[in-house]
């Protein structure tokens, strides 16, 4: 899948895993999301006792390949990573992945989650993306990429206006109805 296609999640939230775009991609990762609308009680019921009311979480979703002994092992790690906190299946092809978001990241993902990218804590965008990336361009609201955009679109940002799309729920929440039930 392209990074067109890619959720805010996945571009702004899965770095934090700290695995890089080609691990993501060959173990089958198809998207990462705010949360899951349809999550079943029992993995909320999970994240309820596992993650604390100042920590944050997000869900990642792997196309599940059974036959795939590497994916499998792949998945035991992830198991007993750290951040790890629940895992279910979706349907016959798909697992879903709930991780965690460290205190020291929840400035970050609250900012990323309210489109207001500029204002991600240095210390979450200089450690999980390259300086030479779109990506920290965005979060870094580089005036070469406004400029881009503004020709582009042949219009003028305002002063304070992100180089990005905000979130949009019915996208980065994984079976949308409603709003997701830990903003």
């Amino acid at each position: 899948m392209s990074d067109a296609k890619r959720t805010i999640a996945y571009l702004f939230l899965a770095p934090m895993l700290g695995l890089g775009k080609t691990t993501l991609q060959r173990y089958n990762a198809v998207n990462a999301y705010f949360d899951d609308g349809e999550m079943p009680e029992q993995a909320r019921q999970h994240i309820a006792l596992e993650v604390s009311e100042h920590e944050r979480f997000f869900c990642v979703l792997f196309a599940d390949d059974p036959g795939d002994e590497a994916q499998m092992m792949f998945f035991s790690q992830l198991r007993t990573a750290q951040l790890h906190v629940v895992d279910y299946d979706v349907d016959d092809g798909h697992v879903m992945f709930v991780f965690r978001v460290p205190i020291t990241y929840a400035e970050a993902y609250d900012a990323i989650e309210a489109g207001k990218y500029s204002e991600v804590p240095s210390n979450y965008r200089d450690k999980f993306f390259n300086k030479a990336s779109n990506l920290y361009r965005v979060l870094t609201r580089d005036p070469s990429l406004r400029e881009y955009y503004e020709r582009q679109l042949d219009i003028t940002l305002p002063p304070d206006a992100e180089v990005y799309d905000r979130p949009d729920p019915t996208v980065e929440c994984f079976r949308y109805r409603g709003s997701p039930a830990h903003s």
